[in-house]
């Protein structure tokens, strides 16, 4: 207080303190009144710098609005933009624009598609035939050119013929003196003429002449007797010779006739040509692919035409829009986008001037009704400020007198406030000192208690008794978490004990049901005793099968119709006569292949022989068909060996491919399977079954299944462990799919359904996973197993 009154000067003012007692009983009213008068004096103060910066925004909103360009009329070319509908136009316009473009390219494009060589058309010749005629044309002349060749093939092989023949003839004559026809006909005449002289005259002279000719015809009929079968052949051969040269004539006629008529074709071309301009050098096939070209640039100018009519209104619009638009730009616009273009800009930069004016004029009207408004504050907060200050004058003259002067109390007032507070913080704290010395004295008494209930010997003060007891109590809940812990241990393993039970009661069943088939099943109760007992069966089965297999060979061998005749067959050999019968067929053995090598030998010499004789045209015919054939032979025998080796190369490529990447799949499904039955099958394992692998699944017992003898749930789980793990390759080489189950949860039990969900969620931390069900209790597990929550959609 001493300190207090000195802050305000009443002890250098020389005056009593006591005298200020009475005034401390109103500090609040000074503190009150003070406050009132700081708060005028600084709302006054505030509105004066608000007024001040409102007088600047004025000023700068006067300069800015005198800075802008005066306002002009619009040139009107918003209006002519509204009137023309512009925006609707303009892309009208350009799709126009752009068909007759496009139309009037393609017209181009197939018009001077139609030069040929130097010549060059400048607008559509009209075409002097039809593309039908020009389409028959072509075929008449390829049939014509087909037929031309298969008639000049056709004579050629008859040339041949008879050049064959003539061969043939003079081969035979050439060998041996054959007596002709002709030869015969001249001798003959010539003894005729001889007898005819030698009636004539009669003497010696005549008849020896008549003689040595009738003695040339005797030994030419002679010869000729002995020549009966070279000259029939001869003969055969002349006619062979004539109906070549005859089929050859007729040959030559037809192909004359062809080239008149593929001529008449080709001149009916060449005059189309010259007609239109074209050079006379075009074939039919080229006149047809011209006037084709003629018919699509026939095609493309009529689209053009109609493509004009159909865009002339708009582009007509266009054009006024683009002249109105010229007459009020400062620049003549090359088309109707460029026009568009810069009569927007024109237009937008008008609507940014007015609306800028605009803008600064709302600006400096609220901004001088801001000043108003701040000015009439101002002037109320001032005269505020002056009644503030004579009440608060009034008020310590009223109480302080001329001991402290206002001024200095505006200033020294707050170590007052301060010692007030101060009082009352001492008031608090004392009062929470007995609470907290009462609560000490009931947290004492209550350890106390407790200790004795627990028969702990009291320590020196309550906070070591209260240490003692919280170890007791840790040490407490320890004990309850391990009994809990154990308790949970036992319920898992009579759990566990409850399933395996089930499991040999189901393994015991299996073994019942298989022993059932044995003869004596009572006795196969041990499944090692029925695995050995399956493994003799298999034995027997496969001695039985070498058994009916042997017979089979047997009966084959004796002919006879059962084992029963078989062995009355050989009721009255012995071994010695069985082992005599067999060396003998030995020896008749080789005797056959001794024969049968002889006889190749024979057929090859035979055949050595056969292919040295010459002259005759059947024989060479066999054998050059047997070189033909032994050229086939031996090429479908190369080509079954390439296709041979080729199929074996590819099937080891395949299974070394499929070894090779087999690991990784079957390692993540092996992973994958496991996790679905909660181990119940660890591994899987393949089997080779003929061509193929068999898929196996090892339980906890080491006993193989197929999918076949799985439940089909399991079968189910085995399904998605593949998909998923083939999901997981492809994501490792770069690929990423959905992966899209429906309802295959269905046939799962709660756990299975709990595990499924978890691979999904795996598989959906790598990608997509997206599963169907119309399941409740489905989507109730997935959400209460996920780590991650999914994404649930109803349909």
């Amino acid at each position: 207080m001493t300190r207090a009154l000195h802050d305000l000067g009443v002890a250098s003012s020389g005056a009593d303190p006591r005298s200020l007692v009475l005034s401390v009983g109103v500090i609040a009213t000074l503190d009150q009144t003070r406050e009132a008068l700081r708060e005028a004096i600084a709302h006054a103060a505030a509105e004066a710098r608000e007024a001040v910066a409102l007088q600047h925004r004025v000023d700068a909103a006067q300069a800015a609005l005198a800075s802008l360009p005066p306002q002009e009329d619009a040139p009107g070319i918003a209006d002519v933009l509204l009137r023309f509908h512009a925006d609707d136009l303009a892309p009208a316009h350009a799709a126009a624009l752009q068909a007759t473009g496009a139309a009037r390219a393609r017209a181009a494009r197939a018009l001077a598609e139609l030069a040929h060589g130097t010549v060059v058309f400048d607008r559509i010749p009209d075409c002097p035939t039809s593309r039908i005629a020009a389409s028959e044309w072509v075929d008449r002349h390829r049939a014509l050119r087909a037929d031309l060749g298969a008639a000049t093939a056709r004579r050629d092989d008859h040339l041949a013929d008879r050049a064959a023949s003539h061969a043939q003839a003079e081969a035979l004559t050439r060998s041996r003196t054959i007596v002709s026809d002709s030869d015969a006909k001249a001798l003959r005449a010539a003894r005729d003429e001889q007898w005819a002289k030698h009636l004539a005259a009669l003497d010696g002279r005549t008849a020896a002449a008549f003689q040595d000719a009738l003695l040339r015809h005797d030994a030419a009929t002679e010869a000729r007797l002995g020549q009966a079968s070279e000259l029939g052949q001869l003969r055969q051969i002349e006619q062979a010779a004539a109906e070549a040269e005859a089929r050859a004539a007729q040959g030559s006629q037809r192909i004359n006739a062809l080239e008149a008529a593929i001529t008449r074709i080709e001149e009916a071309v060449k005059d189309a040509a010259r007609q239109i301009g074209l050079a006379d050098d075009l074939s039919p096939q080229e006149w047809l692919a011209w006037v084709e070209r003629h018919e699509q640039a026939r095609d493309a100018a009529l689209s053009l035409r109609e493509a004009e009519d159909a865009n002339r209104p708009v582009l007509d619009r266009g054009a006024a829009l683009r002249a109105e638009l010229a007459a009020l730009l400062p620049v003549d616009p090359v088309d109707l986008g460029s026009a568009l273009n810069a009569a927007r800009s024109v237009a937008d930069r008008d609507r940014a001037q007015r609306e800028t004016r605009a803008k600064a004029e709302d600006t400096l009207r609220q901004a001088q009704r801001d000043l108003a408004g701040r000015q009439a504050r101002l002037a109320t907060a001032q005269g505020a400020e002056r009644a503030a200050r004579d009440a608060w004058q009034q008020l310590v003259a009223a109480h302080l007198g001329a001991l402290v002067s206002a001024d200095c109390l505006m200033t020294t007032l707050d170590p007052l406030r301060v010692l007030r507070e101060h009082e009352v913080a001492r008031a608090a704290a004392e009062q929470r000192i007995s609470a907290m010395q009462a609560d000490q004295a009931r947290f004492a008494a209550a350890v106390e208690a407790l200790a004795r209930t627990q028969g702990i010997t009291l320590r020196p003060t309550a906070a070591q008794t209260y240490a003692a007891l919280k170890t007791l109590a840790d040490q407490a809940r320890v004990t309850r978490d391990a009994a809990q812990g154990l308790d949970r241990d036992i319920d898992a393993a009579r759990a566990e004990r409850a399933r395996n039970e089930d499991r040999l009661r189901g393994i015991d069943q299996e073994v019942a049901a298989i022993a059932a088939v044995f003869p004596d099943p009572a006795t196969l109760t041990d499944i090692d005793l029925l695995r050995q007992i399956a493994a003799r069966t298999q034995r027997a089965i496969a001695d039985r099968s070498l058994l009916v297999s042997r017979q089979r060979s047997v009966l084959l061998e004796l002919g006879a119709t059962d084992i029963a005749a078989a062995r009355d067959q050989l009721a009255g050999l012995s071994m010695a006569d069985v082992e005599a019968a067999l060396r003998s067929n030995g020896s008749d053995l080789e005797h056959a292949e001794t024969t049968l090598t002889q006889a190749i030998e024979a057929r090859t010499t035979a055949e050595r022989a056969l292919s040295q004789v010459r002259g005759d045209a059947e024989i060479a015919a066999l054998v050059e068909r047997r070189a033909t054939l032994e050229l086939q032979l031996e090429e479908a025998a190369l080509q079954h060996l390439e296709l041979s080796l080729g199929h074996r190369l590819a099937s080891d490529a395949i299974r070394r491919y499929r070894d090779t990447h087999r690991s990784g799949m079957m390692t993540a499904t092996e992973q994958c399977f496991a996790s679905l039955t909660q181990g119940a099958y660890p591994s899987l394992t393949t089997q080779i079954e003929k061509d193929s692998e068999i898929l196996l699944a090892v339980d906890r017992n080491g006993a193989s299944k197929r999918a076949a003898e799985m439940s089909k749930g399991t079968r189910f789980q085995l399904y998605l462990a593949l998909r998923a793990a083939a999901h997981e390759q492809l994501v490792s080489q770069g690929t990423r799919l959905p992966f899209f189950c429906d309802d295959i949860f269905e046939t799962f039990d709660e756990d299975r359904t709990s595990a499924a969900c978890r691979v999904m969620e795996a598989i959906g931390g790598r990608g997509q996973a997206i599963y169907l069900t119309h399941h409740r209790h489905v989507v109730d597990i997935a959400m209460s197993v996920c780590d991650v929550q999914p994404v649930l959609h109803e349909l």
